[in-house]
Order: structure tokens, then sequence, then C-alpha cells
């Protein structure tokens, strides 16, 4: 069997299970209702116990509405990571970090390649 052929089996079921996990897991938690809950009301979640009153953040980055809702669900959700209430969800970021460094390291090799010349990926 080639490695082409065992890519093609292998993948799909890793594709499903990442769209189980990440989609239909966080559904039924209640983390995707609770991001859209703090986005509509435009405030940033908080762990603290404390009924301290956090401004409401930007309606608009950009200007434009499909960037603007990515942006502002991308900053309710990875607020708790940045506010550093919990040091230990803070800490998880530079994981994330290295995990950037490494993917983009990874992208920029396999872009520069010969047989990917004219591909997508060497752009």
């Amino acid at each position: 069997m080639g490695l082409l052929t065992l890519s093609r089996l292998v993948i799909p079921p890793f594709i499903l299970v990442g769209v189980y996990c990440l989609h239909i897991l966080s559904e039924a938690n209640g983390t995707f209702p609770l991001v859209v809950e703090h986005q509509e009301k435009r405030l940033l979640p908080t762990t603290a116990t404390t009924a301290v009153a956090r401004p409401p953040f930007a309606e608009s980055f950009t200007g434009f509405d499909p960037p603007d809702g990515l942006l502002s669900t991308l900053v309710v959700f990875f607020w708790p990571l940045v506010d550093g209430e919990n040091p230990g969800a803070s800490l998880l970021t530079f994981l994330f970090g290295g995990q950037i460094v490494a993917l983009l390291a990874a992208t920029t090799l396999e872009a520069s390649r010969k047989a990917n010349k004219g591909r997508i990926i060497s752009l």
C-alpha cells in the first residue's frame, strides 16, 4: 500500500474526530453558547467573584462585519488566557506560542521546497 493511499485512508477519520471534538463537544458542554452570550453583550468574561464591572469591548475592529464577528469571538474566547486572573491558563499562552513557531517553521520549510513550486503552500 502506497503512502498516498494510506494517507487517503487515515486522514478522513482524523478530520471527523477533529470536527466532533472542536464543534460538537464544545456545543454540548456549553462553551459556544457562553461565548456567543458574551459576544452579544460585548462583555469580557471573568472568573472574579467580586462584582467588578468590565467595560464593554469595541463593537467594531475593522469596520467590516465578517472580520469583526470573527475578531470579537476570538477576543471573548482567548480573554481568560491573557487577562491574568488565572495564572495557569495564562502560562498556556507560552505553549501555544511555541506550537505556532514550530508550525510556521514547518510551513516555511515546506513552502521553500522545489517540489512545491507553483503550489498554494509556496505563496
